[in-house]
């Protein structure tokens, strides 16, 4: 196995400096296209943290 470069590791970096936010909106639209309430979404994905993401929706929803 190779160690990254520099560049490599700040490459990823930014790749991953918003993924919690890309995550929270993949599952706000999945929700939606499903027609899914939080408690399904909680039930269907390991690891959703649904308090979490209901407070991302309502930051965007109230920000708009």
């Amino acid at each position: 196995m190779e160690i990254p470069t520099e560049e490599e590791l700040l490459l990823i970096d930014e790749r991953l400096a918003n993924i919690d936010l890309d995550v929270a909106v993949s599952m706000g639209y999945v929700r939606k296209a499903q027609g899914w309430s939080f408690s399904t979404l909680s039930k269907r994905f390991a690891g959703v943290n649904t308090q979490l993401l209901q407070r991302y929706m309502q930051q965007a929803i109230t920000a708009q």
